[in-house]
């Protein structure tokens, strides 16, 4: 690969959730623990951000944003344990907003929502982990689908959820718990939006890759691309056969996900972090932490991120 990689906005602390919406041609991201949501406009090199706080509510950390299908300037985003739906234009407050779904809590353990994506046909799917850094260990997060107005337990016992795709058939799943340094492939059965058929894919640990593997997408040949915290790179991987392909490096240690965009489908947007979970390796001149990076000349294109169906959602 004959790479070109450039930053495309300015450093925030934990960036996320990276979703190309074709029909704007706009990335969008998040900053978790600043509750803010991100948009980049490649074409007019625009970059516009708004701070989350729901009316009534206290500040809670805000980890994914996807556009609503036919809607424009609606998004479903994590607000906390809740999903939400607010109107945003991408340059003003946001507003409108709706509390959609709620992550269940077992009394004694506080958990939020993490990483977030819609499948194909636009059943959000999204997992949870707990608020308290020191019980992340603990695996008190659970993951879910949300569809016919029902949110459905697809998961328990989560340390990290983190990385979704999908086949471009729906087919097949595949799923990241941080926590366990895997990537896991599921048959996915779209019409329940259930998955089954749990097995490992690709195992960090055995392929002596030491990182935290993170946010992923697929690409058009069936590929996953897997962000690695603490990992300073992006790894390319064939899931039928666990072989990697290839390892793109990045100048930043916590690579936090990605994102393929552009006209084209071919430009991969990296988000990463300056906040520190685990690491303790953010050097101080390290300018690169925090910011959006644009991969130019991978030869792999994405399939389009899907936008979410609003009567899928459960509504209270």
């Amino acid at each position: 690969m004959s790479l070109k990689i450039t930053t495309v906005t300015p450093p925030v602390e934990l960036a996320e959730g990276p979703h190309w919406d074709e029909s704007t041609q706009a990335l969008y991201f998040v900053d978790i623990w600043k509750s803010t949501i991100h948009r980049y406009v490649p074409e007019s090199d625009q970059y516009t951000c708004t701070k989350i706080h729901l009316p009534g509510q206290e500040e809670k950390p805000v980890s994914l944003i996807i556009p609503v299908k036919n809607e424009k300037n609606k998004f479903v985003i994590s607000y906390g344990a809740d999903i939400a739906l607010i109107t945003w234009d991408g340059e003003n407050d946001p507003s409108d907003y709706q509390i959609l779904a709620t992550a269940e809590q077992d009394g004694k353990n506080s958990t939020r929502f993490n990483d977030g994506k819609c499948s194909p046909s636009g059943v959000l799917f999204a997992g949870s982990m707990a608020v308290d850094q020191e019980k992340i260990t603990d695996n008190l997060g659970n993951f879910y689908s949300f569809k016919n107005l029902n949110s459905k337990l697809l998961l328990k016992n989560i340390g990290i959820s983190n990385g979704l795709a999908w086949s471009d058939d729906e087919k097949l799943f595949y799923y990241i718990d941080s926590l366990t340094y895997k990537v896991e492939g599921f048959d996915h059965d779209s019409d329940k939006a259930e998955i089954s058929n749990r097995r490992t894919v690709f195992d960090l640990k055995q392929n002596n890759i030491e990182a935290f593997p993170d946010g992923m997408t697929i690409d058009a040949d069936g590929n996953l691309w897997v962000a690695c915290y603490e990992g300073s790179r992006v790894l390319k991987i064939n899931p039928k056969t666990g072989t990697l392909l290839d390892t793109i490096s990045l100048p930043t240690p916590n690579i936090t996900s990605v994102a393929f965009g552009g006209k084209n489908l071919d430009e991969l947007y990296v988000t990463s972090a300056r906040y520190e979970t685990f690491a303790r390796n953010i050097k101080e001149d390290d300018t690169a932490a925090g910011c959006v990076f644009k991969i130019i000349g991978t030869g792999s294109k994405g399939i389009a991120g899907a936008s979410i169906d609003i009567s899928n959602i459960s509504t209270h």
